[in-house]
């Protein structure tokens, strides 16, 4: 990061003495054991029961799952859960179905919507720091179609807006419309 340059170029103690780390705080991210099951199982086709997941930023780079903060209810569990926390860093992501209806054939394909989440109420120094970690953040959700960085308000995440930014997104075969709720796949 930027701080670990200037760190470097007039040679403090801390680059020194190889600890840049500390001096400017730019350390990797701590990850749950279970976390990359917990997404895979998100991604997993096969698997009804898991629609959505969020990890919460604790103290500098701690991500923790919450209990509730797996499972079914889509972008609207989401929506709920970040609106409640308006004091915490999260990221995540959640399905969505791109369904097209052509009549004689209809497709439902799977998209998934990442999102970091900086609440109104996160100290600046905080807010700073996750621009540093975005990265690591989405990288951590592989295969994702829509990356979304809310900082302070959910308005991004209306149905209206994001089939706008799905759509315009979209190939050659845009679906004719999306289901944000994934109904269609229990009816599938």
């Amino acid at each position: 990061c930027c701080c670990c340059l200037r760190c470097c170029c007039c040679r403090c103690c801390c680059c020194r003495r190889k600890r840049r780390s500390r001096c400017c705080g730019a350390m990797g991210l701590n990850w749950p054991a279970d976390g990359e099951d917990v997404v895979a199982e998100l991604m997993d086709s096969k698997n009804l029961d898991v629609d959505f997941v969020i990890f919460t930023l604790e103290g500098r780079q701690d991500m923790v799952l919450q209990d509730g903060h797996k499972g079914k209810g889509g972008r609207a569990s989401v929506e709920e859960i970040l609106n409640e926390n308006d004091d915490k860093v999260m990221c995540g992501a959640f399905l969505c179905l791109g369904i097209d209806d052509r009549e004689v054939t209809v497709s439902i394909r799977r998209k998934y919507i990442h999102f970091i989440w900086v609440g109104p109420n996160v100290s600046v120094m905080t807010k700073g720091r996750v621009n540093s970690q975005s990265g690591e953040l989405k990288n951590y959700f592989p295969g994702c179609h829509l990356y979304l960085q809310l900082m302070g308000d959910t308005d991004e995440l209306s149905e209206e807006s994001l089939e706008k930014v799905l759509l315009a997104a979209g190939a050659a075969h845009k679906p004719t419309h999306y289901d944000f709720t994934n109904a269609a796949l229990e009816d599938a």
